[in-house]
């Protein structure tokens, strides 16, 4: 969620840069972090390289695996860190295979993965993967972490709140979705909108860090 940030930050002090040459492999590439809240809200894509396995782990949300289902088997096989039986699974790896031909069954170039954990408190929940099958993966895996909380120090207080301007963040926010700094249901885009209208109501907004106002802010008015 907190991604947008970033992306906004670096897009505002340096131009984005073509790579002159493709990645080729995965062995440089880091693992992408997934907020539980998005994960479970949003289908997550990953993508599948010949030879290699793409890892699910929902180890740092103290939650265990109970139930793997893959739509389509017939291109894909999943193991777990230690055996499902034991009830302790947190990890998931996804490894491409030769396709197979199951009497009856259909195929999609694009299956899904759907995989149910079960935290510490007792509450299940839900994810969805899309699997995509490509040439060369673009990192190693996703890990499911807990929502960051918001630092209080990053929030608008009455100091800052009249150089707020709601209109160069409407449009800021309008930008960055558009040149697809971040995803249009991204929870972080309906956060700020309910910040703009706090904002016109000349309330303090206490949804998004003041951070990511203020990059939007500098995105309206100066792109």
């Amino acid at each position: 969620m907190r991604t947008i940030l970033l992306l906004l930050s670096l897009s505002l002090a340096h131009p984005v840069v073509a790579l002159a040459h493709p990645i080729t492999s995965t062995a440089s590439a880091a693992y992408r972090r997934v907020e539980r809240e998005r994960a479970m809200q949003q289908v997550t894509d990953l993508e599948l390289e010949a030879g290699r396995s793409t890892v699910i782990d929902f180890s740092q949300t103290n939650s265990r695996i109970v139930f793997v289902n893959l739509a389509d088997p017939s291109r894909a096989v999943w193991t777990s860190n230690v055996p499902m039986a034991s009830g302790q699974a947190t990890t998931l790896f996804i490894t491409p295979i030769e396709p197979l031909r199951f009497s009856g069954a259909m195929t999609n170039a694009v299956t899904n993965l759907m995989v149910q954990t079960l935290d510490d408190t007792g509450v299940k929940s839900l994810y969805t993967f899309n699997l995509h099958h490509v040439q060369a993966a673009r990192e190693v895996g996703v890990l499911i972490v807990p929502q960051s909380p918001v630092a209080p120090a990053n929030m608008i207080d009455e100091f800052t709140l009249g150089s707020m301007d709601a209109g160069a963040i409407e449009r800021g926010l309008r930008i960055a979705i558009a040149r697809g700094y971040t995803a249009f249901d991204d929870p972080v885009v309906e956060q700020t909108r309910q910040a703009i209208a706090s904002l016109q109501r000349g309330q303090i907004p206490r949804q998004v860090p003041v951070s990511v106002l203020r990059s939007l802010q500098a995105l309206g008015r100066y792109q």
